[in-house]
């Protein structure tokens, strides 16, 4: 994975959800790089990461141009 300063940014940093904070905080995630380590069909394993949680994710990718950081498997 190619590392881009913004992914170690604390993820209060950028413009998030309390609800998307708040699942940040349950399963200890502090950046984007934490969240990225995981495949997407794990994240949605995790506590309070549903469908609303994935898109706002995507959409923080998408706003910084790092879709290819996201991964599949």
């Amino acid at each position: 994975m190619v590392k881009h300063q913004i992914l170690q940014e604390p993820l209060t940093k950028f413009q998030l959800s309390k609800e998307f904070l708040e699942m940040a905080e349950k399963n200890n995630f502090h950046t984007l790089e934490e969240i990225l380590r995981l495949p997407s069909y794990e994240m949605r394993k995790l506590p309070l990461f549903g469908y609303r949680m994935f898109i706002e994710l995507l959409t923080i990718l998408e706003d910084n141009d790092l879709n290819a950081e996201l991964r599949d498997s």
